[in-house]
């Protein structure tokens, strides 16, 4: 049964039910037998209390719903949250001229971000690279990196589709390793 022969059924009800309750409403209740305004009453009392039911039934399901949405944007998003808390703790290493500390600092900001949902949110840590290394090539000294990690450093900054990565990979390659 599909939904618009439900739909049918339920308004075929809907207005029996009412035909039903208007003739028991226009006879005279009767003292002797079966007094119909108890029925009619009877009759509201459980639509009363299904509707109650049903309206109880649909918070439950509306918070579930609310709750399972949220918990998904959390998570889609929390990679994204994580990416910049980590660029934002690069900028003290750049400022002191540790470039080791700070690149390594960018490029796991760049993999958290990679992991995420929004992958417009590494543009901080990109920028972050790109400038050091116009830097590095304005003032013509090379940056320095934690020693063993070049191929690492390739790797993340391989899975990105921009043409400044190229200038960050080479600046990676002639880095000094200490």
């Amino acid at each position: 049964m599909n939904k618009t022969e439900r739909y049918i059924i339920y308004a075929i009800i809907a207005i029996s039910l009412t035909f039903s309750i208007i003739s028991l409403c226009n006879s005279q209740p009767r003292t002797s037998g079966l007094d119909y305004i108890g029925v009619i009453v009877g009759i509201l009392s459980l639509l009363v209390t299904i509707l109650i039911g049903w309206q109880i039934t649909n918070y439950f399901m509306f918070e579930k719903r609310t709750r399972a949405y949220a918990e998904r944007l959390i998570e889609q998003y929390s990679y994204s949250v994580d990416c910049y808390a980590i660029a934002l703790t690069a900028v003290i290493p750049y400022q002191q001229n540790n470039t080791e500390m700070g690149i390594d600092i960018s490029i796991q900001a760049i993999k958290r971000g990679l992991q995420g949902y929004d992958k417009n949110t590494i543009s901080l840590p990109i920028s972050q690279l790109i400038e050091l290394a116009k830097d590095c090539k304005a003032k013509n000294y090379k940056a320095r990196i934690y020693k063993g990690r070049i191929q690492d450093y390739i790797s993340v900054l391989s899975n990105i589709n921009d043409m400044d990565t190229n200038i960050v990979i080479n600046m990676i390659i002639n880095a000094d390793e200490v």
